[in-house]
């Protein structure tokens, strides 16, 4: 039988002390930080930690749970059998959820007039129900981890025995033929049996190590299986060589980067190579996994700067939501509007990813702390506004009563002063819930309605007094076209005199008053009168000199306005609270103020306008 001369082992070149020796002295000498990657030392263990499988879309979307969804999620997860640190996770989830719950009730309990210590945390049975889960899934955890502990020392027993039997085989004198086949099912069924206690772990595979290195190099084997174990060995690792140099085109740097960790676990259990392809052999893996390692590393911070900007807009819709000046919001309204404003600002913040791990938790409870805020205000304020409203719907319905008490009388003149005294009283009474207003606004205004349809009804006949109201407005008509005056007050006094006359016949309404609005335009054109004052000109004409038959539609008229006054107030109270949320320094913002600022005016004029019709017919009425 053909013997070795250079002793050569079943273990990688690299795993020997003589060659470890050598790379620190080179190393040293060339006074540079070499980053290799380890073959002998390094662990999966210790690697780069993988990034999080689960997307950021979806760990966001998790905070806007129902406790009983999370509650599910967790015992899903137990189920699943998921990791430790994705169940803690959810119970962290649950809790913060639970914190920021009784938070909000307490503060509401607080601001309807109880005293913080007095009050008591609401009970929620979902965590009694996480309680007792989580007590079940930690006792049948440990019952686990003390088995998987058991299995590894057992697994541990069977090493030390495999060991035992190695040593002897290392230092039997017996035919290398007979040994040789002993060896490597030895180091199949080491293999197979699986992981140690990690404590053990190092010295074990040394002894192992050093066990196989000492067969090799002191046992005499013949040129022909030290060969073919060479060669079996040689085209495993140009496979590896491949697969590493495949993962440089994987495009998820983060899974290239964890297949890589598997290769090179797979490189540390093969044999050695023929002494001439092992330098060159481990060079090209190297090459390819320091590259691989570079890609990470890049990657990591790129994530780093990405979280970063996702920082600094998350600080930004922070700052919006503060900046909601709470105390300004009086109407309901405006509490829509905003509360429509700040669930797009949620939306938004759904879609903006982590920031770094030392902000995230921070700048979420300080968003979260915001939105509670308002939306605990806004509960006080419709709590708040619900006893008012309740108030004047009691009070509207008691005039409705009246109304309805009054609707059948034919007693005109005392009655209709009556009626008109209850509709200056409706004025005085506040807004009620939205869902009733237009119900006790028509049962208040069909009684009246009633009443003054019927007495329509017996002063039907009167037409002769129209006719001549007609031929009055002619002449008044010819008197503006004839005007000739700079003076504003000489064409007021006709305009006057014109809203003074009584109602025309039904069939020239119209015309008589397209007449009439011509003739003034173009003496307000002459005269360059602003487009108010003719508005409020036109509407004086048509409320002035109604008389009782139309004091009604005067009412209804007066309460359409209000509604429309306070609808403008509002909107403009909301556009200038949303210049604040605007960056004056930026280019684009400026023409964009500038046109909300001109929208702003035309509603302060329309307001202006509205309040002074509501004034005219205050003094008609």
């Amino acid at each position: 039988m053909e013997t070795l001369e250079n002793k050569e082992t079943l273990l990688p070149e690299e795993n020997k002390p003589a060659k470890e020796e050598i790379v620190k002295k080179q190393s040293k000498k060339k006074k540079e930080v070499v980053v290799e990657l380890p073959l002998e030392s390094l662990s999966v263990e210790q690697s780069v930690q993988p990034a999080k499988s689960e997307s950021e879309k979806e760990v966001v979307a998790e905070e806007l749970l129902s406790f009983s969804e999370v509650l599910e999620k967790i015992r899903e997860s137990i189920q699943l059998d998921k990791s430790k640190t994705e169940i803690a996770r959810l119970k962290s989830l649950f809790y913060r959820k639970y914190q920021n719950f009784q938070e909000q009730g307490k503060q509401g309990f607080v601001a309807t007039g109880g005293k913080e210590e007095d009050y008591a945390p609401i009970v929620v049975e979902e965590e009694t129900e996480l309680k007792n889960l989580l007590a079940e899934y930690k006792e049948k955890r440990g019952q686990e981890l003390a088995k998987a502990e058991k299995e590894k020392l057992d697994k541990l027993q069977i090493k030390e025995g495999l060991l035992e039997r190695l040593k002897l085989l290392v230092e039997s004198t017996e035919d290398v033929n007979k040994t040789f086949p002993i060896i490597k099912e030895l180091q199949q069924e080491w293999n197979n049996i699986g992981s140690v206690p990690s404590e053990k772990y190092k010295e074990l595979v040394r002894k192992y190590q050093l066990y196989l290195e000492q067969f090799y190099d002191f046992v005499k084997i013949s040129n022909e299986l030290r060969d073919y174990d060479f060669k079996k060995n040689y085209d495993a690792k140009v496979e590896l060589c491949k697969d590493a140099e495949n993962l440089l085109e994987e495009k998820d740097i983060n899974q290239a980067f964890k297949k890589l960790q598997i290769l090179h676990s797979e490189w540390r259990e093969l044999g050695p190579v023929a002494r001439e392809y092992r330098e060159t052999l481990w060079q090209r893996f190297k090459l390819a996994s320091e590259t691989i390692n570079k890609n990470h590393a890049v990657f990591y911070e790129g994530k780093k700067g990405e979280e970063e900007q996702n920082l600094a807009k998350k600080e930004e819709l922070c700052q919006l939501v503060e900046s909601v000046r709470l105390d300004e919001i009086k109407t309901y309204k405006g509490w829509d509007e905003k509360t429509q404003e700040i669930l797009k600002l949620q939306e938004a913040w759904k879609n903006i990813g982590f920031a770094p791990k030392k902000n995230n938790t921070k700048i979420y409870d300080r968003f979260r702390k915001a939105c509670d805020t308002f939306f605990i205000q806004k509960s006080i304020f419709y709590k708040e506004s619900k006893a008012v409203l309740n108030t004047n719907l009691d009070k509207k319905r008691l005039l409705c009563e009246k109304a309805e008490a009054l609707k059948d009388s034919k007693d005109w003149k005392v009655t209709t002063d009556e009626l008109i005294k209850l509709q200056q009283e409706w004025k005085t009474v506040g807004p009620v819930s939205k869902k009733v207003s237009d119900y006790i606004w028509k049962r208040f205004i069909t009684a009246c309605d009633f009443f003054f349809a019927e007495k329509e009804k017996e002063f039907k006949g009167k037409n002769s007094e129209q006719t001549e109201n007609l031929a009055k407005k002619k002449e008044i008509i010819a008197e503006i076209i004839a005007y000739q005056g700079s003076a504003v007050e000489g064409l007021k006094e006709l305009t006057a005199r014109y809203a003074e006359i009584g109602h025309v016949p039904f069939k020239e309404k119209d015309k008589i008053y397209n007449e009439y609005r011509k003739a003034i335009d173009d003496q307000f054109n002459r005269l360059k009168i602003n487009d108010t004052d003719r508005k409020l000109n036109f509407f004086k004409t048509s409320i002035v000199g109604a008389g009782e038959k139309s004091t009604n539609g005067l009412y209804r008229e007066r309460e359409k306005l209000v509604r429309t006054y306070e609808q403008i107030k509002s909107d403009i109270a909301t556009r200038e609270n949303n210049f604040g949320f605007l960056n004056a320094k930026s280019k684009k913002s400026g023409t964009l103020i500038e046109e909300m600022e001109h929208n702003l005016e035309k509603l302060k004029e329309e307001r202006d306008l509205i309040l002074k019709k509501i004034q005219l017919l205050d003094e008609t009425i």
